[in-house]
């Protein structure tokens, strides 16, 4: 026995005809009380507004991997980035002693300071290379590395007796003092470190040696002052900014979990900002949604169907039932597409069943 049934379908496609403007404004009303206050839109995560925030100190601007310390959280920089602000300077502490960054260079990643007790502009030739201005400088291997190939060692011996070698340690003199707790005498200037024969030489007529980085285009000159003061280059090792930045984030460091963070204005993400509103279409059931990311899982917060005219598909199939009442093949022998019009309230029953549907597509 063959039995013909029809069968309807409804494709939901955008509506042909704009929604009056309350009907309108009761959806986005709905869409909105949906939305947890975290996630609305007018709300921006405290992390990402207190990063974007700009900071400025001695006519440069500070930011990632950079921080001031009196005007910044920490975690809007890396650990060992942290820069304070005196007299207009921004200074940073490296081994126990201040430097002055004179420039940072955020595209290649480096930076040019000098050493803060020779850069008040108050030092005088007696006392800019004394001993206990100047020390000798550790860097460890992270987060900074000093600049090689622009970069040069200065060393300065201090209280030298050059009575007996003048012909040679003459022309390293400089004009320091060398005056600390009652010491005196001729302070030499070599450029190179102690393993070179120069300063090995020299150190046989001289007490202490400190070793000064400076840039490398001073070196063989005679302006030690100048020199010191200049500066020299540092390059820094942190984590990349770039993505974070493009996809309009801040960029941080999270110390709960010691890791990189980019903050974006509805939450930390691990490197970079996700979309929080995006408006996507699934081609199968033509429903429109409107999404969040919530820890690493797209859930449906809110779901919007545009209703006005739709268009229903309608199948007529011919099956046969056996003898037992069982269905048998089942083939579809006519379709038909036409729209009509659907109130408000079909179209909330189509918008549930349109959830539904997504919940059970995800346990899948």
């Amino acid at each position: 026995m063959t039995r013909t049934r029809t069968r309807t379908r409804t494709v939901l496609t955008p509506p042909l005809f704009p929604l009056p403007i309350n009907t309108s404004l009761s959806l986005l009303l709905l869409f909105s009380l949906s939305l947890s206050p975290r996630e609305s839109l007018s709300h921006v995560d405290p992390y990402f507004g207190n990063c974007s925030l700009p900071v400025a100190c001695g006519g440069l601007n500070i930011t990632f991997p950079f921080f001031v310390t009196d005007r910044q959280p920490s975690y809007c920089g890396f650990p060992g980035f942290a820069l304070s602000c005196a007299n207009d300077r921004p200074v940073i502490n490296l081994t126990g002693d201040d430097y002055v960054v004179r420039d940072i260079f955020y595209k290649n990643q480096s930076l040019r300071i000098s050493n803060a007790a020779l850069s008040d502009g108050n030092s005088t030739a007696s006392t800019y290379c004394a001993p206990g201005s100047l020390k000798n400088l550790t860097i460890p291997s992270r987060p900074f590395q000093l600049t090689q190939n622009v970069t040069a060692t200065l060393s300065l011996l201090y209280n030298c007796n050059i009575s007996t070698r003048a012909d040679k340690l003459l022309n390293y003199k400089t004009s320091c003092t060398g005056e600390e707790e009652g010491e005196s005498g001729v302070v030499l200037g070599i450029y190179g470190d102690s393993e070179d024969q120069e300063v090995i030489d020299a150190t046989k007529s001289c007490g202490t040696l400190v070793e000064a980085p400076v840039a490398a285009e001073w070196r063989g000159r005679a302006e030690i002052e100048e020199a010191l003061r200049s500066g020299f280059l540092l390059n820094w090792t942190a984590s990349d900014c770039s993505a974070c930045e493009e996809s309009g984030g801040k960029c941080g460091f999270e110390y709960g979990i010691f890791h990189f963070r980019c903050y974006c204005p509805d939450r930390p993400h691990a490197w970079h900002c996700k979309p929080t509103g995006t408006f996507t279409s699934s081609p199968s059931s033509r429903v429109y949604i409107a999404s969040d990311t919530i820890s690493s899982h797209r859930q449906v917060r809110g779901l919007v169907l545009l209703y006005g005219t739709r268009r229903f598909i309608t199948d007529t199939v011919e099956f046969s039932i056996n003898k037992k009442g069982s269905t048998g093949k089942i083939r579809r022998i006519d379709r038909k597409s036409y729209h009509r019009t659907i109130d408000a309230r079909e179209a909330a029953a189509l918008t549930t069943m349109s959830a539904n549907r997504l919940q059970m597509r995800r346990k899948c």
